[in-house]
């Protein structure tokens, strides 16, 4: 009875240690240094990125490629490029898919993203996401806002990688040239449009342009405008809105005979004095200078539309999708999960890209160690409420493309005013549109 007694006590113990051991086994699987983690692929895992959103092969290694390996040494990314600077996604996608090697992740706008959805790679991220425990609420709302967008029933087909935040950028020399007072932040486009007045002038052989407004879905962007009925699925461009930031544009382009654009002129023929941009205008100015040329620049906010003081464009969002077809999907999100961290965030804002997170802390730290931000007003750019992200659908590339034509017509001279040239956008969008179905 006693030997019974004492054999139950001992196999009471043994199943207790082992309970005990098996939940600090749990405990440690789940947890390393103060990390969460889920099960993960020990073998060597090879990933492949498409590039459907500007990403350079310097900031790839820079920001993905490289901290990938070192946090997690069995897993190799690698970026494919398209193999000519003028072939259109859509046509490398199918190469990539006819020849079946079909990118496991994709680097994407909303555009991309579109195109990602008709050729049936786009795939949805909750169920990873719900797997792996990640935080979307870590995320900046605006930029979370513009991924929600892409789904309809609540699908989540990227992560928010970085932010295009806008502001203005202006040459200082010009101003000083001509004795105008640099641009403030808070300021109108009919205030800017003022000081551009001062600054159209000829001296020395050298024309120089007062303005010039970038695109113009970026120029509309702070109305939050709809291409596309959501009801009809037509395009729908006759509305007061677009009406309002047509002849805006319009407005700016005619205080110069020159229409064409304005990025290479601003730092290589340096005869623009003010460009709205984005903020990641700042590589291209770098390489610039880097190259020896001399620009004395700044930064100031983003102008506004009279009536919506201080709210600058919609966010668009570089993101990180995972394609459909891909086999490695739980190792492609656990990457994505590790270039949401703040650690990889806090590279990209201290070397000139704004993170994805709402940490604030991160705009403080923006463009630290970026050489060429020494100085600059760089805190302007986030003076601005970006404006409510515009209904999307998978048409508004098409429109967009309808509409852009048209507004250069109408700077042209092609049409007498804005209603004509928006109802002609509008019946060559819906013309497109019924091409596509």
């Amino acid at each position: 009875m006693r030997v019974s007694k004492i054999m139950k006590l001992t196999v009471v113990a043994f199943l207790v240690l082992a309970l005990i051991g098996c939940a600090k086994g749990n405990e440690a699987a789940e947890k390393v240094g103060g990390e969460k983690t889920v099960p993960q692929e020990t073998g060597p895992v090879n990933l492949t990125m498409y590039q459907a959103a500007a990403f350079t092969e310097a900031e790839f290694q820079k920001y993905i490629a490289e901290p990938v390996k070192k946090k997690y040494p069995n897993i190799t990314v690698t970026m494919i490029f398209k193999q000519d600077a003028k072939m259109q996604h859509e046509e490398m996608l199918n190469q990539l898919i006819t020849a079946n090697n079909v990118p496991d992740m994709l680097y994407i706008d909303a555009g991309a993203l579109q195109l990602a959805r008709k050729l049936g790679l786009a795939y949805d991220l909750n169920d990873l996401a719900k797997s792996r425990q990640f935080d979307w609420s870590r995320f900046d709302a605006n930029g979370l806002d513009a991924i929600k967008q892409e789904g309809s029933n609540g699908e989540m087909f990227s992560v928010p990688f970085s932010l295009n935040v806008f502001g203005l950028f202006y040459n200082k020399d010009i101003f000083d040239k001509f004795g105008v007072p640099y641009p403030k932040d808070g300021q109108t486009w009919n205030d800017l449009v003022e000081v551009g007045k001062k600054l159209e002038r000829s001296e020395g052989g050298v024309n120089y342009r007062g303005f010039a407004p970038g695109a113009f879905n970026l120029f509309s962007s702070p109305l939050s405008l709809a291409y596309v009925d959501a009801k009809s699925g037509q395009a729908r461009l006759q509305t007061e809105g677009w009406k309002k930031a047509v002849d805006a544009y319009k407005m700016i382009l005619d205080l110069s005979n020159d229409k064409s654009g304005g990025v290479l002129p601003f730092f290589q023929n340096r005869n623009i004095a003010m460009l709205p941009n984005s903020v990641n205008l700042i590589n291209n100015i770098q390489a610039a200078i880097d190259k020896g040329a001399v620009l004395n620049w700044d930064l100031a906010q983003y102008p506004s539309y009279p009536g919506l003081p201080n709210v600058g464009p919609q966010t668009t969002v570089p993101s990180m999708a995972i394609s459909a077809t891909s086999k490695h999907k739980d190792a492609a999100f656990q990457v994505i999960d590790y270039l949401s961290s703040l650690d990889v965030q806090l590279l990209l804002a201290r070397n000139g890209r704004v993170s994805a997170l709402k940490d604030p802390e991160l705009k403080t730290q923006f463009g630290a160690d970026f050489p060429g931000l020494k100085g600059k007003s760089v805190q302007s750019v986030f003076k601005s409420t970006p404006a409510k992200s515009a209904p999307q659908s998978d048409y508004d590339d098409i429109v967009n493309k309808a509409l852009n034509q048209a507004v250069t017509d109408f700077a042209k001279g092609k049409y007498s005013d804005s209603n004509t040239a928006l109802r002609a956008a509008e019946d060559a969008a819906n013309q497109a549109i019924q091409a596509a179905k």
